[in-house]
C-alpha cells in the first residue's frame, strides 16, 4: 500500500515463506538436536513517512514476524516491533533518532521485551555511496516462566557502522560491523558480541536479481555457565544464496539456501545447518 494522507505516505507489505531446516538445533535437553523440520513464516511490515518543517522528517514502522513449526510448536518464534523516529537529511549528511519497542517469543514460550534508543548519523560520500554510524542503548527484560534460566534482565550497549552503495549499474553492496556488550543481572549471561555482515546483489536482467550474503558472529561470555561448567565461546559462519524475481508489479518470489557452520567450546553448540526456503511477497 502506497497511500498519501496529507503529506504522509504509507507503505505496506506482506510475505509468506516456507522453510526446510535439515538440522534443528535446540538447546532444550528434552529435544535432541539433528531433527529435520518444516516451518511456515508469516511477515508483515508497515511504514509511515511524513516530512516536517525545517528539513525534519517523521518515520513510524511496525513489523510482525511469526513462525509455525511442523511438529515443534513449542519452539515457534514471533517478533512484534514498533518504532518511531525523527530525522533530518541534508545534501551530504543527516541524522536519525529512532526509538524501538520489541516483544520476542523465544523457544519454550519465554518472552523478551526490549526498548532501544538507536541514534544514527550518516554521510553521503557520493551519489551512489554512503556510510551510516549508529549506537545502541537497549534494555531487555525476560518474562518469567518455569525455566528460570531465562529469568534475567539485560542492558545492551553497542556501536556499529554501515557502508552501502552501487558499485556498478548492476551491482550493489552493503556491509556493516557491529559490537554489542550485554550486561546481565545474571553474571553467566554477560557477553560481548561481534557481528560482521556483507550483502551483495547483482541484477541479472529486468526483474531478476541474485544475492550473496556472508555473516560472521562471535559471542564471548565473560563468566562460567553453571549448566555447562565452562565459559562459552561461540562462533558462527553463515552464507546465504538467493535468487529473486519480480513477476508482477506488486508480486515477488525468492528462493534461498542458508548454510550455517557453528563452533563452540561447548559441544552442544557445535553443529552445521542448511535451511532451504521459498517466499512470496506482495506490496499493497
Amino acid at each position: 500500500m502506497h497511500e498519501t494522507q496529507g503529506s504522509g505516505e504509507f507503505h505496506f507489505d506482506l510475505a509468506y515463506r516456507l522453510e526446510f531446516d535439515d538440522n534443528v538445533c535446540l538447546t532444550d535437553t528434552a529435544v535432541a538436536t539433528g531433527k529435520e523440520d518444516f516451518r511456515q513464516v508469516f511477515l508483515a511490515d508497515v511504514l509511515f513517512e511524513k516530512p516536517l518543517q525545517n528539513g525534519l522528517s517523521f518515520y513510524a514502522q511496525g513489523n510482525l514476524f511469526r513462525t509455525f513449526h511442523d511438529d515443534l510448536s513449542q519452539f515457534d518464534f514471533s517478533r512484534l516491533k514498533a518504532s518511531a523516529s525523527l530525522g533530518k537529511s541534508g545534501k551530504t549528511s543527516g541524522w536519525r533518532l529512532p526509538v524501538e519497542i520489541n516483544q520476542d517469543r523465544l523457544d519454550g514460550g519465554t518472552f523478551r521485551d526490549s526498548v532501544a534508543l538507536i541514534p544514527a548519523y550518516y554521510v553521503q560520500f557520493s551519489k551512489d555511496l554512503f556510510s551510516h554510524f549508529y549506537a545502541r542503548i537497549q534494555q531487555d527484560e525476560y518474562q518469567p516462566n518455569p525455566n528460570e534460566i531465562f529469568q534475567r534482565d539485560e542492558d545492551v550497549l553497542g556501536l556499529g557502522v554501515l557502508v552501502a552503495g552501487r558499485l556498478t549499474p548492476k551491482f550493489n553492496l552493503r556491509t556493516y560491523v557491529e559490537l554489542n556488550q550485554h550486561d546481565s543481572d545474571r553474571s553467566e549471561w554477560e557477553r560481548d558480541e561481534l557481528v560482521l555482515f556483507a550483502h551483495s546483489e547483482y541484477t541479472i536482467k529486468d526483474n531478476w536479481t541474485a544475492g550473496l550474503a556472508l555473516r560472521y558472529l562471535d559471542v564471548d561470555y565473560e563468566n562460567p555457565n553453571p549448566l555447562f561448567t565452562s565459559t562459552p565461546q561461540n562462533e558462527s559462519k553463515e552464507i546465504y544464496l538467493n535468487v529473486t524475481h519480480k513477476f508482477r508489479q506488486e508480486w515477488t518470489w525468492r528462493g534461498q539456501i542458508s548454510l550455517i557452520d557453528a563452533s563452540s567450546n561447548v559441544p552442544l553448540f557445535n553443529y552445521d545447518r542448511n535451511v532451504y526456503s521459498f517466499s512470496v511477497s506482495r506490496e499493497f
